[in-house]
C-alpha cells in the first residue's frame, strides 16, 4: 500500500438518500478539494479553510465548469484525523448518479479510488488505532443487536487493547526477571522464583485464559446464532416458527411433509440475534423430493448451535422422537426439547429426558412461548454468563493468538519449575509474540489483506 498516494471513496451506502459523503485522505486532499470546490461566500476564498468547519458550496468541473452538486465541504489536517492524514469530506445529496459525477470529479484531479477498508487500514499504518480497534470498526458495522453493538464499540475504544496490553506489561516483566535468572543462575534463588511464578499466576496466565473463554461467547453476540426446527411430521413446527418470528413464514397444513426445503428466518430473541430454520418432517418416506428435504434436515442439524426438537404434548416420546433425539444429540451439542400443542393437552406435564429441561408451548395460542425464548438463551450459556467481560470479547483471529500465548506461559511456568531457565526464557518470547498478534504487532500482510477486505471501500 503506498500511503503517499491520496484516495477516495463514496463513504454512504448504496441507494438514494437525503445526503451521500465522499472522503478524500491522503497528501493532495486539501489541493483537490481547492481544484473543485467554489465556497458559496467570498470570504472562504483564503486556503486552506478554517479546518473541522463546513462551508457550503458547489462542486464544479475545473475542465468543463460544471456544476456537479451543491454540497458543504470541510477540510480536516492530520494527523488528528481517523486516517492520521490529511483528509476533506464532501457531504452532497444522496442520490447514486450524482455522488458518482462528484466522486469522477474528485478522481480526476489525482486522486485514485480506496480499495475495501483502506480508510481504516491507512488509520492502523498510521498508529491512529491498533489493530484489534480496526477489526472492531467492521464489527460496529455489521453488529445485528445491541450486545454486538456495545462490545463492538468498546473494542473501538480501546478495551481489547488496554487488557492485552497489561498482560504484555506483565510478559515482559517475567521476561527480564527469567533473563536475569539465566544470566545469573547461581545466584537465582527462591525468592525470585516465587515471585515470576506468582506474576504468572496473576498477571498471565489467568487473563488469558479469561480473554479466550470469553471468545466462546463471540459468535453469539457478534455472528448471531443459528437454531434448526425439527420433529416428525404434523408436530408443529412451521408454527412454532411463526409464533417465534412474528409472522406467517411458513406454511401450515394438516397435511403431512408439506415443508419440503429449509425456510430460514431470522429473529431477535433475548437481544440475541438468531436464524431460525423449519425443517422438514423426519419420518420414512419413499417420496424422492420429501427425502432430499428430510436429508437437509439433517444437514441443518448438523449446522446449527441449537437443536429444537418439537414433539406433541400428551404423551412421552415415541420410539420415533427418541430415534430423533439420538440423531439430533449426535449431530449438536445443545438441544432443546419443546412439547408443542398445548392448548390440545391441557394440564399435561413432560418428564424430564435425562439431561433435558422440556419446555411446553401451544405455538397456536401463545403458551409458554415466553419460557421457550428464556430456554433458548439459558441453553447457550451453558453454565457462563452471556455478559460476562462485556465490552471484552476477542474475535475467532483473536481467539487463537490467545490461546497459543496460554500454551506459551503455561508451558513457561513448567520449566521455571524445572529450573530450565533458557526453554523458560523461549517459552515467554513465544507468549509475547503471540499476543503481540492481537494488537497488529509482526502481522503480515497477508492477513491485513484478509482482515481489511471484509470492509466497505468507503471505509
Amino acid at each position: 500500500m503506498n500511503l503517499s498516494q491520496t484516495i477516495a471513496a463514496i463513504a454512504t451506502p448504496p441507494g438514494v438518500g437525503g445526503i451521500g459523503v465522499i472522503r478524500i485522505s491522503g497528501p493532495l486532499s486539501s489541493s483537490i478539494l481547492k481544484s473543485i470546490f467554489q465556497p458559496a461566500h467570498s470570504s472562504f476564498d483564503i486556503w486552506p479553510p478554517e479546518a473541522y468547519k463546513l462551508i457550503r458550496g458547489k462542486i464544479v468541473d475545473p475542465k468543463t465548469t460544471a456544476v456537479k452538486d451543491e454540497v458543504l465541504a470541510v477540510f480536516m489536517p492530520g494527523p488528528g484525523t481517523y486516517t492520521g492524514e490529511d483528509v476533506a469530506e464532501i457531504q452532497g445529496h444522496g442520490g447514486p448518479v450524482v455522488l458518482s459525477a462528484v466522486l469522477e470529479t474528485v478522481l480526476s484531479q489525482g486522486a485514485r479510488l480506496a480499495e475495501p477498508g483502506e480508510f481504516t487500514r491507512r488509520a492502523f499504518l498510521n498508529g491512529r488505532m491498533d489493530l484489534s480497534q480496526a477489526e472492531a470498526v467492521v464489527d460496529l458495522i455489521h453488529a445485528r443487536t445491541s450486545r454486538a453493538a456495545k462490545t463492538a464499540a468498546a473494542h473501538v475504544g480501546g478495551a481489547l487493547k488496554c487488557r492485552v496490553e497489561d498482560i504484555l506489561d506483565s510478559i515482559m516483566e517475567c521476561r527480564a526477571h527469567i533473563e536475569a535468572a539465566l544470566d545469573f543462575s547461581d545466584d537465582t534463588g527462591d525468592g525470585e522464583t516465587k515471585w515470576i511464578l506468582a506474576k504468572l499466576d496473576q498477571g498471565v496466565i489467568p487473563p488469558l485464559r479469561e480473554l479466550a473463554e470469553a471468545a466462546e461467547l463471540g459468535k453469539a453476540h457478534m455472528e448471531g446464532l443459528r437454531a434448526a426446527i425439527v420433529g416428525r411430521p404434523n408436530v408443529g413446527k412451521s408454527s412454532l416458527m411463526n409464533a417465534l418470528a412474528g409472522q406467517e413464514r411458513s406454511i401450515v397444513t394438516e397435511t403431512p411433509g408439506a415443508t419440503r426445503d429449509v425456510i430460514r428466518e431470522p429473529v431477535l430473541i433475548r437481544g440475541l440475534h438468531f436464524t431460525l430454520s423449519d425443517t422438514a418432517g423426519l419420518r420414512t418416506s419413499s417420496d424422492a423430493v420429501e427425502m432430499i428435504g428430510m436429508q437437509r434436515a439433517k444437514d441443518a442439524m448438523g449446522e446449527s448451535d441449537l437443536v429444537m426438537l418439537v414433539v406433541e404434548a400428551g404423551s412421552d416420546l415415541s420410539p420415533e422422537d427418541q430415534e430423533l433425539r439420538r440423531q439430533a444429540e449426535h449431530s449438536c451439542n445443545r438441544v432443546l426439547m419443546v412439547y408443542n400443542k398445548m392448548d390440545l393437552h391441557p394440564g399435561f406435564i413432560p418428564s424430564p429426558v435425562r439431561d433435558y429441561a422440556p419446555v411446553a408451548v401451544s405455538a397456536k395460542t401463545g403458551q409458554g412461548l415466553d419460557g421457550l425464548r428464556r430456554a433458548m438463551e439459558n441453553s447457550l450459556r451453558q453454565g457462563r454468563e452471556l455478559d460476562a467481560a462485556p465490552g471484552i470479547i476477542p474475535n475467532l483471529r483473536q481467539k487463537g493468538a490467545l490461546e497459543s500465548a496460554l500454551e506459551s506461559a503455561t508451558e513457561a511456568r513448567g520449566r521455571i519449575l524445572e529450573e530450565a531457565w533458557e526453554l523458560a526464557a523461549f517459552d515467554m518470547e513465544e507468549a509475547q509474540k503471540s499476543l503481540e498478534q492481537v494488537l497488529g504487532l509482526g502481522v503480515s500482510p497477508d492477513i491485513l489483506d484478509r482482515i481489511f477486505s471484509d470492509f466497505c471501500i468507503g471505509k
